[in-house]
């Protein structure tokens, strides 16, 4: 006798058998796309996790440039009031905009 598997003689009963001989079923099927999504998963997870780690400075830097720049931009501003006269000019142009 040799020491392989018998192969059944009826695969609709006895379950299908794959390439490598082995018995498939619906409970194996869902096994193995349940262990594979999980695997895809956690290799994103990973592969996200990884990412950050490398990026998170050049972001931190970045966002410390354009702070600064913008406190640059504000330095040499000052607030200057409209007087009376600016403020009924710029109403007439919003009103004649609007018509």
């Amino acid at each position: 006798m040799s020491d392989k598997k018998k192969m059944p003689l009826d695969p609709i009963q006895d379950g299908l058998v794959n390439k490598a001989g082995r018995f498939t079923t619906r409970r194996g099927f869902l096994k193995t796309a349940i262990v594979s999504g999980l695997a895809i998963g956690a290799t994103a997870a990973a592969a996200k996790k990884a990412g950050d780690a490398l990026f998170k400075d050049d972001v931190e830097r970045r966002s410390r440039a354009e702070e600064r720049m913008a406190r640059e931009s504000l330095k040499g501003k000052k607030l200057v009031l409209m007087s009376e006269a600016e403020k009924k000019e710029m109403l007439k142009a919003f009103e004649a905009d609007a018509k």
